[in-house]
């Protein structure tokens, strides 16, 4: 499962729900496409945040983290 394997390991390193809607809403502004807007990490919003990754030359992992978050919301200013 992606979503399974994508996810950060450590409780501290989780992301809620309303941080990955949060996400979502930033790759849609950015104009990548991570499928419904719902808080959910599934396929669509892993490949979105990995072509933004890859975009942006960062590692890409598909993980949503603090680092890349910030990233996101500095790129969507």
């Amino acid at each position: 499962n992606m979503a399974i394997n994508a996810a950060p390991k450590s409780k501290s390193q989780r992301v809620s729900n309303q941080q990955i809607g949060e996400v979502q809403k930033l790759l849609y502004k950015l104009g990548y496409n991570p499928g419904p807007i719902d808080g959910q990490y599934g396929v669509q919003t892993a490949s979105a945040i990995k072509n933004f990754q890859l975009s942006m030359g960062l590692a890409v992992n598909g993980r949503v983290n603090l680092p890349y978050r910030q990233y996101l919301m500095y790129s969507a200013i």
